[in-house]
């Protein structure tokens, strides 16, 4: 712990430090692939290498062979430590954007459909039990029943913008 430094902003500022040398390390890695004569130093020189590596297509194997990817599928527990902020009411909030940055529309909009979503299977939980099999990833929603939905929750954002600007 650095002085005076509670460990969850020492962690947060070791964390950009890194994010900071990991954009330094891909600038002097393209120097280095597109300039040869940057390859020496005074103390170490760079080699560069081509390694061949074995990879799996996971999805296509999941596509060709899903009984396969099963037997051989395990769940896994880690833990991860996950910084958040801290804003001036002393709620925790998400690091991903910055605090007074605005979200991006398409972000919202995403937020809203995953409402609808939630709110339907919340009302109708007898919907996913009538169809065994259903793909989870696909609204369990009839199109143009998560349409009207969704417009109402479109219309109710403006109106919910539209207050804020005014206020």
């Amino acid at each position: 712990m650095t002085d005076n430094l509670p460990p969850a902003d020492e962690l947060f500022a070791v964390r950009e430090q890194l994010k900071a040398l990991k954009a330094r390390e891909s600038d002097l890695r393209s120097l280095m692939l597109s300039d040869p004569s940057a390859r020496t130093g005074n103390r170490y020189a760079v080699e560069i290498r081509d390694v061949q590596t074995t990879r799996t297509d996971i999805k296509e194997l999941r596509a060709n062979h899903p009984d396969l990817v099963d037997e051989f599928t395990f769940k896994l527990t880690e833990q991860h430590v996950e910084l958040r902020g801290i804003n001036e009411d002393g709620e925790l909030t998400a690091l991903r954007r910055k605090p007074d940055a605005p979200v991006k529309p398409y972000i919202l909009h995403h937020r809203r459909v995953r409402e609808v979503i939630r709110e339907w299977v919340k009302d109708n939980p007898e919907w996913m039990r009538d169809r065994p099999g259903a793909d989870p990833r696909l609204p369990p929603i009839p199109p143009e029943e998560f349409k009207r939905r969704l417009a109402i929750k479109e219309v109710q954002a403006s109106a919910d913008c539209a207050e804020e600007s005014v206020t």
